[in-house]
């Protein structure tokens, strides 16, 4: 595994734009997203980004 820094890709980016978006709109890459609904589930919502309870990103709606 290498990791890399985006900055050193910028110039990719609208290629990078216009390939996902392909594929997004294929179906071939899907987002994932862990809801709580109300901002009295904000503080669990938040702890639980440490204990590894969220799938993709974490929202709170409100």
């Amino acid at each position: 595994m290498q990791g890399f820094i985006v900055i050193d890709y910028f110039d990719q980016f609208p290629e990078f734009i216009e390939q996902m978006g392909a594929w997004i709109g294929e179906g071939k890459v899907k987002s994932e997203e862990t809801v709580y609904h109300g901002i009295e589930n904000a503080v669990d919502a938040f702890l639980g980004l440490f204990e590894g309870k969220n799938k993709g990103k974490m929202l709170v709606k409100l």
